[in-house]
């Protein structure tokens, strides 16, 4: 007689295995995974932990604000000092470079500076998301730091509801990134953008602001005059502006 043994649908609990192998496997499985994902293996340095949710303290950006800003996207082996690299990108591109962070250090130290990653804050998404892409955001900044790369803190936010998260662990003054892409469409988007800029000027309380994307005359008008203020288009829809305004000729 021949007894086949198939493969448990559940390799967990593969018939054979002692329990207590089992429960250190997915402990320590369950470890990396959330270490890794959720960017604690990343802010083992800090002391400083702030606000309701502990978000990690990034210091200020008082460096030198580049003449130019690139994607994740257009990063080079080489390099450039007088160019710095933003983190307004698809999650999907962040993940692949905050789960390849130690591969990816070397390049972006051959850069200006490192703009913090922009994970999406959804407007009426559940608030864990939120408070979760906050602090992996500030994990990862953080490890930048320690490991060299000056960061520019990236303000983001979805309603009013975010506020006690989104600008927590900053240190105040400096140069922080804001995009304006995506907000430009509607009235309601308007009303989000306009609040949580207020809201930011109060809290984080910056010397400096770097717009990156189209700036419209409302915008303009709800930076104070007494700060420093940096546009940068967005080159990839400038060319393709161009590109279809040449095809209209």
């Amino acid at each position: 007689m021949v007894t086949i043994i198939t493969p448990s649908l559940f390799p967990d609990f593969d018939i054979g295995t002692p329990i207590s192998a089992v429960r250190k496997e997915s402990k320590e499985r369950w470890k990396l995974y959330k270490n890794k994902n959720f960017g604690l293996e990343y802010c083992k340095g800090t002391t400083q932990f702030c606000g309701k949710y502990g978000i990690p303290q990034l210091k200020k950006f008082t460096g030198i604000v580049p003449k130019k800003f690139i994607t994740l996207d257009e990063l080079s082996d080489c390099g450039s000092p007088n160019t710095g690299i933003l983190g307004f990108s698809y999650d999907s591109k962040l993940d692949e470079v905050a789960n390849n962070l130690e591969k990816y250090i070397p390049k972006l130290l051959h850069y200006s500076c490192v703009g913090e990653f922009d994970f999406s804050m959804k407007i009426g998404a559940p608030y864990a998301t939120i408070v979760a892409s906050a602090f992996r955001s500030h994990c990862i900044a953080y490890h930048l730091q320690e490991c060299g790369c000056p960061i520019i803190p990236t303000m983001k936010w979805a309603d009013s509801t975010s506020f006690e998260v989104c600008f927590k662990g900053y240190e105040k003054g400096g140069a922080v990134l804001i995009s304006t892409m995506g907000i430009l469409g509607d009235e309601r988007s308007h009303m989000y953008f306009i609040n949580g800029f207020n809201e930011m000027l109060k809290q984080v309380s910056p010397d400096a602001i770097i717009i990156y994307g189209e700036v419209k005359d409302w915008i303009e008008k709800l930076i104070p005059s007494q700060l420093t203020a940096y546009f940068f288009s967005n080159e990839h829809i400038n060319r393709m502006r161009n590109y279809g305004r040449k095809r209209c000729v």
